[in-house]
């Protein structure tokens, strides 16, 4: 059984050697990379940013779970590219000449 709350409580930990391991484990019992991102590391994304905002999280914390975060979709990644899954959008990003 997956244990998401697991990857959840890590990540918003920042605390990678603790959740790469949980995500192989749920990997090998045929959890999906879609559900172990939707279901435990985006939500503790979006806490962490809550935590930030409110300023229960500083830069520090915030960069320890910003960095377990992209140790853990280089794990994912590849599973989600081959799986088909692709971009949900574009993003655009500028500013104003001059400013």
């Amino acid at each position: 059984m997956a244990n998401f709350d697991g990857m959840y409580q890590s990540l918003l930990k920042g605390r990678a050697r603790q959740l790469l391991p949980l995500i192989n484990e749920s990997l090998e019992e045929g959890i999906g990379a879609e559900d172990i991102l939707n279901r435990s590391l985006l939500p503790a994304m979006s806490e962490v940013g809550d935590k930030f905002k409110n300023n229960e999280y500083f830069m520090p914390e915030v960069m320890r779970c910003a960095q377990s975060f992209n140790q853990a979709l280089d794990i994912l990644r590849p599973l989600m590219v081959e799986g088909g899954l692709g971009a949900s959008g574009t993003a655009v990003i500028g500013t104003v000449f001059g400013d």
